[in-house]
């Protein structure tokens, strides 16, 4: 649409009328808070961007089968590191970060999604299975990175979890991965 092309116009302007409210409404530490704000739009928007640059990669659906691929590979890492770490697991991998992740989660979770990756690009994308296998680690280890990363992101907030889903620990618990892969 037409509307479209003026979008990011629009969204500096809201911007600056937010950063002039913050600053001239006598908010403490109005700098920091800006700063905070910006980074969090940034943040999530440009990650969620690229997601959408994985989707539309080309115009068959080859980007399709690696936005698929980035999803099943970070989701099977969070999931892994869930099940490897209670079952085995004994050294916290950042104890001040995250307590309760495990180093014995987080190497069984980049060993499974690695597999899962391998497996998935051989059957989906011909990928040999060399690149899979480096393509596959690096998206785990990117993946827990990104996980560590939201902690330390709500522990410097003061916040348990990133809004009040019960039992989920908030949107930005589901998606930390995710962005940080993409």
């Amino acid at each position: 649409p037409q509307w479209f092309s003026a979008l990011p116009v629009f969204a500096l302007a809201a911007i600056c009328i937010y950063c002039c409210m913050l600053y001239f409404g006598g908010r403490e530490d109005p700098i920091p808070n800006i700063a905070m704000t910006m980074f969090g739009i940034l943040y999530v928007g440009l990650s969620l961007a690229l997601l959408i640059c994985i989707r539309y990669f080309d115009e068959t659906l080859l980007g399709a089968y690696w936005l698929v691929y980035l999803l099943l590979i970070t989701m099977c890492t969070d999931t892994a590191a869930l099940a490897v770490g209670r079952m085995m697991g004994k050294r916290p991998l950042a104890k001040y970060v995250s307590p309760a992740k495990t180093r014995e989660g987080a190497i069984g979770a980049t060993i499974i999604a690695t597999v899962v990756g391998i497996a998935y690009t051989y059957y989906f994308t011909l990928l040999p299975w060399g690149h899979s296998l480096w393509l596959s680690a690096l998206l785990s280890v990117i993946g827990q990175i990104g996980d560590l990363a939201e902690s330390i992101f709500k522990r410097d907030a003061h916040v348990k979890d990133s809004n009040r889903l019960p039992g989920l620990g908030g949107v930005l618990d589901m998606i930390d991965s995710i962005l940080f892969a993409a």
